[in-house]
């Protein structure tokens, strides 16, 4: 259900329970690499590693800080940017609408090589009468100057990316070839 509420950002009501979602997910515990004082903007399991996207409480694009982690928690492989910075020139945001879904993109560029944390649900039944039957999906696609773009599905996830990050993230237009 987390899915379906944060994927759909392009209808108002579903942007609503979003920023509901986000305001149920500000708990003192631990949230994916998050640490407790933070704002997790996207999280999800693939397989036996995390991805997050992590940000400072109240962060805006010149303040406070957004920051990528791949790894476990005991083990972070990959941070990005290494030094907390504010998000502006740093990560950015777009999103697009589907009959019945829509998908998003959070993007950022780590030493020649184009990462974008992804949610997506796409519509997959057009039978009238029938039920809609969506495909959803998460993950990060990494796509290497020159070599071939990869994928890491989420296996498990608690709602995509955040509302926050739909207003606070600068904004590019929306690449409907990033994400294959």
């Amino acid at each position: 259900m987390g899915i379906q509420v944060t994927i759909l950002k392009g209808v108002c009501v579903m942007t609503m329970g979003a920023i509901a979602l986000d305001a149920f997910a500000g708990t003192s515990q631990q949230s994916y690499l998050c640490k407790a004082q933070e704002t997790l903007l996207f999280g999800c399991d693939s397989g036996p590693k995390m991805i997050s996207v992590c940000a400072s409480q109240g962060f805006s694009a010149t303040t406070g800080y957004v920051q990528y982690r791949f790894g476990t928690p005991g083990n972070i492989e990959l941070s990005y940017p290494e030094k907390l910075s504010p998000p502006k020139g740093h990560f950015w945001f777009s999103s697009t609408g589907y009959s019945g879904g829509g998908e998003a993109h959070l993007r950022f560029v780590n030493r020649g090589v184009t990462y974008a944390v992804f949610d997506r649900m796409v519509r997959t039944n057009f039978t009238p009468g029938e039920p809609n039957d969506p495909d959803m999906s998460e993950g990060i696609v990494v796509r290497p100057q020159g070599k071939k773009t990869t994928s890491r599905l989420c296996t498990y996830s608690e709602g995509g990316i955040r509302a926050q990050a739909y207003t606070t993230i600068e904004r590019e237009d929306f690449d409907d070839n990033l994400v294959p």
